[in-house]
């Protein structure tokens, strides 16, 4: 997979999630599936996770740096769609905090597990798998 392609994959799959919350929200589905809520945020931070993969990350830029520029993106997208829903949606609960930080963690493990099904040879891991391996060859 190419970059061009993994954008296109990554924008295309985001727009469906997003139609498919709407439709969701119409059909009150996340009030009568409790778990509906956190597969979409999971779903939501992979795709985020993929596609901050495909603007930010470099070609040969270690792991960690990766890592790092993902996770402050999943972040910063699921802290705005918290706002979105808080302000525009009207969501608010006896626990909302609760539902929104777990929303937030569950939108960050989806865009850390990117990081491993994006194929290596859009982007090489460089950093704690290369070096432990250079480390080894080198003994």
């Amino acid at each position: 997979m190419k970059r061009k392609e993994l954008l296109t994959t990554s924008l295309s799959f985001g727009g469906l999630l997003f139609v498919l919350n709407e439709v969701a929200t119409y059909l009150n589905l996340f009030w009568s599936l409790w778990w509906l809520d956190l597969a979409f945020h999971f779903v939501g931070g992979f795709a985020v996770g993929s596609l901050a993969i495909g603007l930010f990350v470099a070609r040969n830029q270690t792991f960690w740096k990766a890592a790092r520029t993902v996770f402050l993106s999943t972040l910063l997208v699921a802290l705005l769609w918290e706002v979105y829903e808080f302000v525009l949606r009207d969501v608010y609960t006896e626990d909302y905090f609760v539902d929104a930080s777990t929303d937030i963690v569950l939108g960050l493990a989806g865009g850390l597990l990117a990081l491993f099904f994006v194929p290596r040879n859009l982007w090489e891991i460089r950093g704690a798998f290369t070096r432990r391996e250079e480390r080894i060859a080198g003994e």
